[in-house]
């Protein structure tokens, strides 16, 4: 019961931004961020992350967008180094959209050698 509270806010927080309220949305999926960290969910926490990327890209801050994918590159990698974890091949998905993610952030940011790495990786 307790996982689906952070689904919950993040399926709200999504529909939110497709809804143009980006600061309510933005509320709900920093809350929904909180929730999955504190039920220790590190692939509900890489989807808000993602989902707040998308956010941050959507109001030009770009700043913000890139802290945010740079957290759930370090949460996929730490997963990936697991190989025991049940979801090994959703963190592999997900690490290549983080991947793709930093490359487009990088180059939106005018860092061309590090867009072309990380848009080579995903």
């Amino acid at each position: 019961p307790l996982a689906n509270v952070s689904l919950d806010t993040y399926i709200l927080g999504s529909q939110l931004v497709e809804d143009g309220k980006y600061t309510e949305a933005e509320t709900m999926l920093q809350s929904a961020l909180a929730d999955a960290d504190l039920h220790q969910q590190p692939l509900q926490q890489v989807k808000v992350l993602l989902h707040l990327f998308a956010l941050y890209m959507a109001l030009s801050n770009f700043g913000n967008a890139l802290t945010h994918v740079l957290k759930a590159q370090a949460i996929i990698q730490h997963l990936l180094q697991q190989p025991q974890h049940a979801a090994q091949g959703e963190a592999a998905q997900l690490h290549m959209q983080v991947l793709g993610n930093l490359g487009q952030t990088h180059s939106i940011m005018g860092d061309a050698v590090k867009a072309r790495f990380y848009l080579m990786c995903s």
